[in-house]
């Protein structure tokens, strides 16, 4: 869990950052620059070295192991054929991973040891996998959530009925529900039976 969040971290980060590489040189002469077929080749197993002593083992591990293991090395080529200077920016990389790494450890012992960590196991199976849920369990605030959160059971409140409701919203499926269309506030704009609306003005 704590790799899997800072690997996520380390996706969303590469992300944002590969579109303002992509978006620069479109701004300026109207078209992106791709990677040649030898660096497309090259980027897998180029990017793991540039990677291997800034990022922990087994977040690299984590990230490797994922399906866009294969984009992201090639964004990471990206960044350094467009003058990035990696041997600042994979640095600040490594921090960012290392703080959710140690966030996540962190929240996770304080649960276990105030007896609330089955929350966690909790909204992990009512909410999708993804940047979000890690960002709740990783948060600084998520013990003391996870606190209220026995403390309301305590109380009788159904708190596994409240998150299923809420994993339903997240994942976009809310059965019987339609979207309605607003209708302006002039509710007298109706047309009426037996004919159109006339106007008062002359």
């Amino acid at each position: 869990m704590p790799a899997r969040a800072a690997a996520m971290a380390y996706r969303l980060v590469m992300t944002i950052t590969d579109g303002i590489r992509r978006a620069t040189p479109k701004r300026l002469t109207g078209a992106e620059e791709e990677l040649g077929e030898d660096a497309e080749k090259m980027a897998p197993g180029w990017s793991a070295d540039q990677l291997r002593g800034v990022l922990g083992d087994d977040v690299l591990a984590e990230l490797m192991a994922g399906a866009v293991w294969p984009v992201m090395s090639r964004q990471l080529v990206g960044l350094q054929q467009a003058g990035v200077d990696l041997g600042t920016f994979l640095p600040q990389m490594g921090r960012m991973t290392a703080g959710v790494h140690q966030a996540v450890v962190a929240n996770a012992a304080r649960t276990k040891a105030e007896g609330t960590d089955r929350w966690a196991d909790l909204l992990r199976t009512t909410m999708p996998e993804g940047l979000v849920r890690d960002a709740i369990l990783a948060s600084p605030a998520w013990p003391d959530t996870a606190a209220a959160m026995g403390r309301l059971d305590a109380r009788g409140v159904d708190v596994a009925r409240i998150l299923q409701r809420r994993a339903r919203r997240w994942s976009g499926r809310r059965p019987g529900r339609r979207r309605r269309h607003h209708r302006g506030r002039d509710h007298g704009a109706r047309a009426r039976p037996g004919g159109d609306r006339r106007s008062c003005s002359r």
